[in-house]
């Protein structure tokens, strides 16, 4: 049997140098050679390649398989070489060249057999049978990113890794491949069309420009869509609240100028600037009034509701007209009111105030303070008032009879806290 297999392989190899013998060598023309096989062994196969190129070849252990191949135009001379390197490569095999031998290995074999280490992204000089190691650094493409992609498009053809730290792609494989590999870095390795910011500033008028970038901050990090919990590849239409902004969303503030820096997204700030005159508008102001007083009580006491009229002279106060001369008849200037008096104020410098007069007739009180204050809308004032009081701590009598009293000073300190909230009318609401 294996005398019968050697003679095969022998007529067949004589059939085909009959058949390139018998083509005729005209001047300045090649000659050419139809190959034709059927499920030829590949080791058979390689033998007569060799006869006919004159290359060497060896093949590895884990070399085996069969061979078909139909040409129907005969090929150059010339051209057969490379046609032996494209079918082994159908079959999942490579040639390596070392020197003039040739050796046939699995493709995966072969891809840890580099010769030659190139860097950079310039194309390779056209090379048969040379297994290179080509190091590509990318610009702009995140090398995690891009390796699944060329994995995909390759496959076995190249050894394909990645070294994240410097952000480079390491390939292994044959030239052509190489040099496609490096065209394909050159598309994807661009830099990604930036979505473009506008910076804007906006000039508070009336608000303050460090609670005002708070404000917008939260707003914008409480505006989130959540997304419900589904199977992958299922599409879901969220509707837009309006309101949404990017991720470039930032806002800074700038206390010395009193001004807000917004950085945002092409169409944001549209929304935000709409937002900013909403709250930067003039708030009303409230003038507080305090007469703090130390009163010693006696038991006549009155209760009256009096409608009364401010006499203005010049730039201050100077009276009051009373319905009830029995009530209120001394001046309204500091220290000439009876008891404790609590007004309702009506308009910018009321000319009609109602009084809600507690009056307990006294004539020992001692007025502590008079503190005014003037506050906004929705902003709580507070007023502060302290004195120094000497405190007897201790006593010393000494044989003379003389008394030395040995006191310290304490502050003492009243807080007034206002919180208010004006309402229609010119009406205020304290809480």
């Amino acid at each position: 049997m294996k005398v019968l297999t050697k003679s095969i392989g022998i007529i067949f190899i004589m059939l085909i140098l009959i058949v390139i013998s018998g083509f005729s060598l005209s001047y300045g023309k090649e000659s050419t050679i139809a190959l034709n096989f059927d499920n030829v062994d590949i080791a058979v196969f390689l033998k007569t390649m060799s006869d006919i190129t004159g290359k060497n070849f060896i093949l590895n252990n884990k070399v085996r398989g069969k061979i078909s191949f139909v040409s129907s135009r005969k090929i150059p001379i010339s051209k057969v070489y490379d046609i032996v390197l494209a079918i082994l490569k159908t079959q999942g095999f490579t040639a390596v060249e070392e020197g003039s031998i040739v050796k046939v290995y699995p493709t995966q074999v072969a891809l840890r057999m580099s010769g030659e280490i190139h860097f950079g992204t310039e194309p390779l000089k056209p090379k048969k049978g040379v297994i290179v190691t080509q190091i590509i650094p990318l610009k702009y493409a995140e090398v995690s990113n891009v390796i699944p992609v060329i994995k995909a498009i390759f496959g076995n053809d190249l050894l394909i890794t990645s070294y994240r730290r410097t952000n480079v792609i390491i390939a292994n494989g044959d030239v052509p491949y190489i040099n496609l590999l490096l065209r394909i870095a050159e598309y994807i390795d661009t830099p990604m069309p930036q979505e473009k910011s506008d910076i804007h500033i906006y000039k508070l008028e009336n608000s303050d420009a460090e609670a005002m970038a708070k404000t917008l901050q939260a707003l914008s990090s409480s505006i989130q869509v959540k997304k419900p919990n589904l199977p992958k590849n299922t599409r879901v239409n969220v509707p837009s609240s309006g309101l949404a902004f990017s991720e470039r969303f930032r806002v800074v503030a700038s206390k010395e100028t009193n001004s807000i820096i917004v950085i945002s997204a092409p169409g944001d700030y549209q929304k935000i600037e709409r937002i900013i005159k909403e709250l930067d508008v003039k708030r009303q102001q409230v003038l507080v009034e305090a007469l703090i007083l130390e009163i010693t009580l006696n038991n006549d006491q009155t209760l009256g509701f009096d409608w009364n009229a401010l006499i203005k002279t010049g730039k201050g106060v100077n009276g009051l007209l009373s319905s009830n001369t029995g009530l209120m008849q001394q001046s309204i200037q500091t220290g000439g009111l009876y008891g404790l008096t609590i007004g309702l104020l009506n308009g910018t410098i009321p000319s009609v105030y109602a009084i809600l007069n507690a009056n307990r007739d006294n004539t020992n009180f001692k007025i502590l303070s008079t503190p005014e204050i003037v506050t906004l809308d929705n902003q709580e004032a507070n007023i502060t008032i302290g004195e120094q009081v000497p405190f007897l701590t201790s006593s010393r009598v000494t044989k003379t009879t003389m008394l030395y009293p040995h006191t310290i000073t304490r502050i003492l300190v009243l807080f007034l806290s206002l919180p208010h909230t004006l309402m229609k009318m010119g009406l205020s609401r304290w809480t």
